[in-house]
C-alpha cells in the first residue's frame, strides 16, 4: 500500500513529461488486492441486488393474491380485470434477471463513472504498464464494473415498473374497499427502495486504493480534458472542454475507439477544477434540499401513507441489527460475601430504532475483603433477558428478568442446582452517550422488585456501567 501511495504521488511529475517516455511510467505496479477488492465488491453487490428483489418480488406477488382472493369474493370479474394474471406478470421480471438487460435505461453511476474514466485515463497515458498480464487484469475490472452497471439498471427497472403497478391498483382499488391489504403492498415497494437505495449507498463508496487512484488523477492537468471528452458525465453535459477532436497522439494519450477496441470502457471522475468552481455553490443548495426530503420521507414515510412511519432497521441484515453490549456492576463486601464485581456481555435485537431486546449471561467474580485481603474466587453467575424503549435526550426505559447463581461455586456441577438460583425484575433508566463512532457509552440505574426474596436480601437500586458496540 505504501508503494502504491509512492508511486501514484509521482505520477502526475511522471505524466507532465510524456514526451519523452520513461520506464516510470510504468511505476504504477497495482496490488492484485485492489483488483480482488473491486471483484469481491462486485460480486457482493449483485448477489444483494437479487437476493433483495427475488424476495421482495415473491412477497408483492403474495399480496397482490391475497387482494385478488379478497376481491373476487364480491365481484371476481373485477378481480381478473384489475390484477390479471400476477404470476405472470412477476415471473417476467424475475427472467429480466436472468436474461439480458442490455436495452434497460443506464443508471448514472459517479462511483463506476469515475473509476472507469480513471484507469482509463492512466492505462492511455502508459503509466500502468502494457503487460498482457495487466491488460487482462484491466479487462476484469471493466467487466465487474459493468456487471455493477447492469445491476443499478435492473434496479431502477424493478423501481419503476412497482412504482407503477402501485399507482394502477391505487386508482382501481380506491372505489373497491381494499384498504389495509393494499398499504401493505405500498408499504413494501416502499422498504424495497430504501433496500436498494442502501445497496447504493454503499457501492457508490469508493475503497482505499480506489480513492486514492481518483484524488491522483483528478489533480493531473491533461485529465481535465480526457474527462470533459470521455467521460459519461462529460458526453451527457458536454463540458468545458468537450469537443468531438481526437486527443493528441504527441500526449501519449489513446482515441475513445482504439480504447474501446482494448475492452477497456469509458467513465468518469469529476471535473475540471472550473466546473467545480462555477457550480459546487449550486451543487451544495440542491444536495441540501434533497438531504431534507429524504429525511422528511424518512422520518415521515410516504407521502401517500401519511401514517405511515418507516422502519429504518427493515432494510438490515440480521447481524446488522444485533448490538452487542458489556457491562460492570460492583458490590461491597458484607457479612455473607466478599467485594464482588458482576462482569456480563449482552446481544441485544434492534426491532425498531427505538426498540431493543436482547439476552445476556453475567460472572460474579469474588475480589476478597477488602485491599488487604485480595483473594480471587467465582462467586456466581447469572442469566439475563432485557428490553429498552427510548424515551428521549439518550434516555431508555429499561426492564428485564435476571435469574443469578449467587453462591460460591468450585465446579460447573454445582451451578445444575435449581433451587440456589433467585431471580430478579429490574426496571430503571439508562442513559446511553457516543464514545466513538461505532462505540456508546451507558450508564444505568435499575430497581430490584424481588430484592427481599433474596437470601440473604440484596440491594434494591442496582448501578451499572457499560459499552454497546454497534
Amino acid at each position: 500500500m505504501r508503494l502504491l501511495a509512492a508511486a501514484l504521488s509521482l505520477l502526475p511529475t511522471l505524466l507532465c513529461a510524456q514526451e519523452s517516455p520513461s520506464p516510470y511510467n510504468k511505476v504504477l505496479d497495482f496490488p492484485d488486492r485492489f483488483f480482488n477488492a473491486v471483484e469481491k465488491k462486485s460480486q457482493k453487490f449483485q448477489d444483494e441486488i437479487s437476493k433483495s428483489t427475488a424476495k421482495y418480488l415473491d412477497k408483492l406477488a403474495k399480496q397482490e393474491l391475497k387482494m385478488q382472493r379478497r376481491l373476487a369474493k364480491t365481484d371476481s370479474v373485477a378481480a381478473k380485470q384489475v390484477f390479471g394474471n400476477i404470476n405472470e406478470r412477476y415471473n417476467a421480471l424475475r427472467d429480466r434477471l436472468k436474461n439480458s438487460t442490455s436495452d434497460l435505461q443506464q443508471s448514472y453511476s459517479s462511483y463506476l463513472d469515475s473509476m472507469k474514466t480513471g484507469l482509463s485515463f492512466l492505462n492511455s497515458a502508459n503509466a500502468l504498464g502494457q503487460s498482457a498480464q495487466m491488460q487482462e487484469k484491466l479487462k476484469d475490472v471493466f467487466k465487474n464494473y459493468q456487471a455493477i452497471q447492469e445491476k443499478l439498471n435492473y434496479s431502477d427497472f424493478i423501481e419503476k415498473q412497482l412504482k407503477e403497478r402501485s399507482e394502477f391498483l391505487k386508482d382501481r382499488l380506491k372505489p373497491l374497499g381494499i384498504g389495509k391489504q393494499f398499504t401493505d403492498f405500498k408499504k413494501s415497494v416502499y422498504y424495497y427502495k430504501r433496500q436498494i437505495d442502501q445497496y447504493r449507498q454503499i457501492i457508490e463508496t469508493p475503497g482505499r486504493i480506489e480513492s486514492l487512484i481518483l484524488s491522483t488523477v483528478s489533480k493531473i492537468p491533461s485529465f481535465q480534458g480526457f474527462f470533459a471528452k470521455y467521460s459519461q458525465l462529460g458526453s451527457l453535459f458536454q463540458l468545458p472542454g468537450n469537443s468531438n477532436a481526437n486527443l493528441s497522439a504527441a500526449n501519449g494519450m489513446q482515441t475513445r475507439q482504439i480504447l474501446m477496441q482494448e475492452g477497456l470502457p469509458l467513465g468518469n471522475v469529476p471535473n475540471v477544477q472550473n466546473l467545480v468552481n462555477n457550480n459546487i455553490a449550486g451543487a451544495q443548495s440542491t444536495l441540501s434540499s434533497l438531504k431534507e426530503k429524504l429525511s422528511g420521507q424518512q422520518s415521515n414515510g410516504d407521502p401517500s401513507m401519511p401514517n405511515f412511519k418507516p422502519n429504518a432497521e427493515r432494510t438490515k441484515s440480521f447481524f446488522q441489527r444485533l448490538e452487542v453490549g458489556s457491562n460492570i456492576q460492583s458490590t461491597k463486601s458484607n457479612y455473607f460475601f466478599p467485594q464482588t464485581t458482576d462482569l456480563a456481555i449482552t446481544a441485544g435485537y434492534k426491532f425498531r430504532p427505538n426498540i431493543v431486546a436482547g439476552l445476556g449471561i453475567s460472572y460474579k467474580l469474588g475480589l476478597g475483603k477488602d485491599f488487604r485481603h485480595i483473594e480471587i474466587s467465582h462467586q456466581g453467575v447469572g442469566l439475563r433477558s432485557y428490553g429498552e424503549v427510548k424515551l428521549k435526550s439518550g434516555f431508555w426505559m429499561s426492564g428485564g428478568i435476571e435469574s443469578n447463581y449467587r453462591a460460591q461455586f468450585y465446579s460447573f456441577d454445582e451451578l445444575k442446582k435449581y433451587n440456589a438460583w433467585q431471580r430478579s425484575a429490574l426496571i430503571g433508566l439508562t442513559k446511553k452517550y457516543a464514545v466513538k463512532n461505532k462505540l456508546k457509552g451507558n450508564i444505568q440505574l435499575l430497581y430490584d422488585f424481588l430484592y427481599k426474596n433474596c437470601t440473604p436480601a440484596t440491594q434494591p437500586l442496582i448501578f451499572r456501567v457499560g459499552y454497546n458496540l454497534k
